[in-house]
């Protein structure tokens, strides 16, 4: 093949390689971290189980149809029910189109309150006697 050709073919590769990467960043843009910075802003992300996410000043309707939230932009887990967050409970769209403290889990769990119940402490420790005689052995602890 000569010189000319192998430049050609390279290109056209090149050119390939190029349409293939558009065309995934439209397809999938939820998973590239690329969109999300071209975008200014974070995709959504899912609430932990048998919770939600509270949308600071967003209607329903918008809730609904936004796909990426500007920077800065924080939103707070709530659970349903007798739950409550462990983990982080707000998180924040950082410039890099990540959201805070993604390493940390947060899970909503059942709330359940801790009871304390009375139990006598001893100070002292329990006193111990031994009584010898020719025939009997005696041992007793009080």
């Amino acid at each position: 093949m000569n010189p000319r050709g192998e430049a050609a073919t390279e290109q056209f590769c090149k050119r390939m390689a190029l349409s293939l990467f558009l065309l995934i960043l439209y397809l999938f843009p939820s998973i590239t971290a690329f969109h999300n910075l071209t975008a200014g802003g974070c995709a959504i992300i899912r609430p932990p189980r048998d919770g939600g996410i509270r949308y600071r000043g967003l209607t329903q309707e918008q809730i609904r149809s936004v796909q990426i939230l500007p920077v800065d932009y924080e939103i707070e887990y709530i659970c349903r029910g007798n739950r409550v967050i462990v983990g982080p409970k707000v998180r924040k769209c950082l410039p890099n189109g990540t959201w805070t403290e993604l390493t940390l889990r947060s899970r909503c769990c059942e709330y359940c309150p801790l009871e304390y119940t009375s139990v006598p402490l001893s100070l002292s420790p329990p006193s111990l006697s031994l009584s010898l005689s020719p025939s009997l052995l005696s041992l007793s602890l009080s």
